[in-house]
C-alpha cells in the first residue's frame, strides 16, 4: 500500500501517509489536494508530485502554447519588415502640357449630316479629327450622325496648322445625291500656354470659309482661308 502511493505520487513514504491521512478524513481523493505542497500551484505541484497523473502534462502544453504564440508574433513582424510600404493614392491630379488646347466645331444640321469644322494636320502631320470620330460611332447606325467634338494640346509656339468646313452625312452615299460644301487649308499660329482655340467657319452657296479663333474671345487668330467653289 506504502509502496504504491509512494510511487503513485512520487513523494518520501512518510509524506504519502501525512496526506493520505488528512484526505480519508476530509473525502477529498482530488489529485490537486494530494499535491498541494508548499502553497504551490497545482499544475506545479502535479508536475513535480504526481508525474504519473495525466494532468503533469499541463506544464508541457501550456509551455507549447507560449512558443507557438511567440512564433507566431514573430512571423508577423517579419512580414511587416519584408512588405515595403505603398504609395499614398492621390486622386483627381491632373497633369496639363504646356501648349494650348485647339477645339473642333460641329453644327448639327439635322440627324443625318451636320458642318464640321476641323483641325486635320499640325506641321504636315496628320491629328484625330471630329468627322472620321463621328462616322467610326455612328457605324452601323444606319442614317443616324453621332456627333463625336475632339479636342487636343499643341505644344506651344508657332505651327503650321491645315484646317477644313465640310458638311458631312451619316451615310456618304448620300453625300452624292445632294449638294455639299467645303473649304481646306493651311494657317499659322503662334499658340500660347495654356490658351484655348477652336477652328470655326462658314459654309454657303455663295461661298465658304474657315479660321482659328479664340475660344474665349472669339478674335480670329490666323488668317481666314476662303472658297467659292460649291
Amino acid at each position: 500500500m506504502a509502496t504504491s502511493t509512494q510511487l503513485a505520487l512520487g513523494l518520501p513514504l512518510s509524506a504519502c501517509c501525512r496526506w493520505l491521512k488528512r484526505i480519508s478524513r476530509c473525502g477529498h481523493t482530488n489529485w490537486q489536494v494530494i499535491c498541494k505542497l508548499g502553497h504551490m500551484r497545482p499544475e506545479l505541484a502535479a508536475a513535480s508530485c504526481c508525474p504519473n497523473h495525466p494532468s503533469s502534462d499541463l506544464g508541457a502544453s501550456r509551455m507549447k502554447s507560449v512558443w507557438l504564440a511567440t512564433a507566431f508574433v514573430v512571423a508577423s513582424l517579419a512580414g511587416c519588415v519584408a512588405t515595403p510600404p505603398k504609395p499614398p493614392i492621390v486622386q483627381n491630379l491632373i497633369y496639363q502640357l504646356p501648349g494650348g488646347v485647339i477645339k473642333d466645331r460641329v453644327f448639327a444640321l439635322d440627324g443625318n449630316r451636320a458642318n464640321f469644322c476641323v483641325l486635320l494636320e499640325v506641321d504636315g502631320k496628320s491629328v484625330p479629327n471630329s468627322v472620321d470620330a463621328s462616322l467610326e460611332a455612328g457605324r452601323g447606325k444606319g442614317n443616324l450622325l453621332v456627333l463625336r467634338i475632339l479636342d487636343r494640346t499643341i505644344d506651344q509656339g508657332l505651327h503650321k496648322l491645315t484646317i477644313r468646313c465640310q458638311t458631312v452625312y451619316a451615310m456618304p452615299i448620300i453625300s452624292m445625291l445632294n449638294s455639299t460644301h467645303l473649304v481646306q487649308g493651311t494657317v499659322e499660329i503662334d499658340v500660347k500656354n495654356r490658351a484655348s482655340y477652336v477652328v470655326n467657319g462658314e459654309l454657303g452657296s455663295t461661298g465658304s470659309s474657315v479660321w482659328i479663333e479664340d475660344a474665349t474671345s472669339g478674335e480670329v487668330r490666323t488668317s481666314r482661308i476662303t472658297s467659292n467653289s460649291k
